[in-house]
């Protein structure tokens, strides 16, 4: 722009300014350069500014020279209209055409003068706004200043603030950790407490199974109206069951659990009929199968005996069924079945 600073006018001017109007991007390059180098050579701009109305005066003079020269050939036209008598008409008509055209350049002159009015005015609205924008600039170099003081202190509170936030992320991670522990112990205890809930349930349910085996031997006589037992470690019970199964017992007899008397949890007897008791607070098809194998054992001796279970309920319909099915008595619930019933009848 420096290097054509000599050719600029007015209506260059006028175009740089519609131009920064529609380009906002170009109009603040255009102050970042006027705060530099531009700023200072608005004088300079503003004696281009006063050259170039010099310029306007001077095309001016030109026009007017003109007009002078058309007023010569207007003459010239007159001494050819006297040459050209005999055409007289014709040429009265084109001097008629002339003295119009003459008009309508009279009337652009008029407005060509009006129209260096306008651009006069034009050019003072020009320098006062060339002011305004200087004041503008001023005012935004401060905004911007306190901007920018502004954008470092927000800098330096974003700094802090990502340290703060690493902080906060390590000790979230270190808290993460320590609940994962916590989660696992917590973990551990309840499966350690459901196992201990569990044996505190068996070992309840064993003792109440204990106390209520314990409450039959001790009521057997009442149960069977009479005769003679009780629980397998009883020294008559282990005599008795060391003469029954003598027959059966070899260098290499072990029997098998379920199949054991001496295992069972009562042996009663009254008439030359064993009863071999299992004892249960219910009843199920296990207790049903150990009572008639461990009667079986001392059948297989010789011995009458047979099956009976006693508890205060059955677990399930299906023990009460292989009962029957196996031949095994029982009092369950208070209930006896025929068999134990015509078993009490003995004397």
């Amino acid at each position: 722009m420096r290097g054509s600073a000599t050719s600029f006018t007015v209506e260059e001017f006028s175009d740089l300014v519609k131009i920064l109007e529609e380009y906002p991007r170009w109009r603040a390059e255009l102050r970042r350069l006027l705060l530099t180098e531009e700023l200072l050579e608005l004088p300079a701009i503003v004696r281009e500014l006063a050259e170039a109305q010099k310029m306007t005066e001077r095309r001016v003079a030109e026009l007017a020279e003109a007009q002078k020269a058309t007023e010569e050939r207007l003459e010239a036209v007159e001494q050819r209209m006297e040459e050209l008598a005999e055409a007289q008409k014709a040429t009265e008509r084109r001097i008629e055409e002339l003295a119009a055209a003459q008009k309508a350049t009279e009337e652009r002159l008029e407005a060509g003068e009006r129209r260096i009015g306008e651009l006069g005015e034009a050019q003072k609205a020009t320098e006062r706004r060339i002011a305004e924008l200087a004041e503008a600039q001023k005012t935004t170099e401060e905004r911007l200043e306190a901007v920018e003081r502004r954008i470092e202190e927000l800098a330096e509170a974003q700094k802090t603030t990502e340290r703060r936030v690493e902080e906060l992320a390590e000790a979230q991670k270190t808290t993460e950790r320590r609940v994962e522990e916590l989660t696992v112990q917590v973990q551990n205890m309840a499966e350690q407490l459901s196992v201990l809930i569990s044996w505190q349930r068996g070992e309840a349910g064993r003792r109440e199974g204990e106390r209520y085996e314990r409450q039959i031997v001790k009521r057997a006589p009442v149960l069977f109206r009479g005769g003679k037992g009780g629980a397998t470690d009883a020294t008559i019970v282990q005599e008795r069951l060391s003469d029954w199964l003598a027959p059966l017992l070899g260098d290499e007899t072990i029997f098998q659990a379920e199949e054991d008397p001496t295992l069972c949890d009562l042996i009663w007897w009254k008439d030359g009929k064993v009863a071999v008791v299992e004892v249960s607070l219910k009843v199920n098809g296990n207790d049903v199968m150990r009572a008639f194998r461990r009667a079986k054992t001392l059948q297989s001796a010789g011995v009458n005996a047979f099956g009976v279970v006693v508890g205060e309920d059955w677990a399930s319909i299906e023990a009460r069924e292989r009962a029957k099915e196996k031949g095994v008595e029982w009092f369950v619930g208070g209930i006896p079945s025929d068999g134990l019933i015509a078993f009490r009848k003995l004397s």
